[in-house]
């Protein structure tokens, strides 16, 4: 009789782990059933992007955008930030005046507290006040056209490092606020080893959306090696990530590129390899042979390969379902496209700068 149960209890055992093997490795998708996924999703991303737009705190940071903010001579984001991460998109990517400015370190970025005025006739801040002294605080008007300095960005928590003569921020938090209500927020920090080995992590909270930018880079004798996060969350569930890694190694004859990414938006997850020689790749007559890119749903059903067909003259990218059938990516992602063409084009930056 104990010998019955205990092969009872392994037969359930058995079926147990096949049933959960089944679960975790899902059919791929039907090409009807693929359709519907992609649609749903690039309908669902244009609805999150209005939504964003929409925010108060989104809003805002938009009119400081085009202020004139009284922290010193600010260069662009270096070549590597800004490639790295998406193309500078209002409508996509919240990025306030300030969290331009420390993305990556800023070198003449100037922490003088004491509190500042918005003066319309000049588009820039008057020091007004010595004080706080341990706070930059900015009133400003919102909207633009209102005729009081209705609004308040603190900025606060400031520390920095000095590199090369050169002070750079290692922390920083700010917040903006409206009639006593804040309505967006940032904490921003950064690590040091050089000006070009440093990784730094911003996050920004505006209504129901966080924003989260993550970037690291080191540079060694035989290779450069990189990791990029770029993430929206819209009530805890993820709106887009795109995160990459890239391990890059220059020789006297070769500059090589190994590049895996992953975008992914709602439910639907894009994965990248790329593998290719800078010093040709421009010359390569097939870019299918360099890239890899297959679409999955976020929990591991396969919904097709992603390859570029050439029409004409232009390199059209196609998705290939799992029935062997295909149509230009384009049928299905409308709202998307830029967003995704951006992911791509920043994975091909070339760090040694040529």
């Amino acid at each position: 009789m104990k010998t019955k149960n205990l092969l009872s209890l392994l037969l359930i055992a058995v079926v147990l782990i096949f049933a959960s093997c089944k679960k975790d490795d899902p059919s791929p998708l039907t090409k009807d059933q693929a359709v519907t996924a992609l649609t749903t999703i690039d309908n669902g991303y244009a609805t999150d992007v209005t939504d964003l737009a929409a925010t108060q705190g989104h809003q805002v940071a938009d009119v400081l955008d085009g202020m004139n903010l009284p922290f010193g001579s600010l260069p662009q984001k270096s070549s590597a930030n800004a490639q790295t991460f998406l193309k500078e998109q209002k409508d996509i990517l919240v990025e306030s005046a300030l969290s331009k400015r420390i993305v990556g370190g800023t070198p003449d970025f100037e922490f003088v507290p004491g509190t500042y005025t918005y003066e319309k006739s000049t588009n820039s801040f008057t020091k007004t006040l010595s004080t706080p002294t341990d706070k930059m605080v900015l009133l400003f008007p919102f909207p633009i056209s209102n005729a009081n300095n209705n609004a308040t960005l603190t900025i606060y928590d400031y520390q920095s490092t000095t590199l090369l003569n050169s002070s750079v921020p290692t922390q920083l938090k700010g917040k903006i606020e409206i009639g006593g209500q804040t309505i967006w927020t940032i904490v921003a920090t950064a690590a040091y080893s050089n000006l070009v080995n440093y990784n730094y992590n911003i996050v920004t909270t505006f209504g129901k959306f966080v924003s989260t930018r993550q970037f690291s880079i080191n540079i060694s004798n035989t290779q450069i090696t990189s990791t990029a996060l770029d993430e929206l969350k819209k009530d805890g569930a993820i709106v887009y990530q795109f995160s990459s890694n890239g391990v890059y190694k220059p020789s006297q004859t070769s500059f090589t590129a190994d590049v895996n990414a992953k975008i992914i938006v709602k439910n639907i997850e894009i994965r990248i390899e790329f593998t290719f020689d800078f010093n040709t790749y421009q010359n390569v007559t097939d870019p299918n042979t360099i890239e890899k890119i297959s679409v999955y749903t976020t929990d591991g059903a396969k919904v097709g390969d992603v390859k570029l067909v050439k029409v004409e003259n232009s390199w059209i990218p196609y998705i290939f379902f799992n029935n062997g059938e295909s149509k230009p990516v384009s049928e299905y992602f409308h709202n998307l496209l830029e967003f995704i063409g951006g992911c791509m084009e920043s994975l091909y930056y070339n760090p040694n700068g040529k």
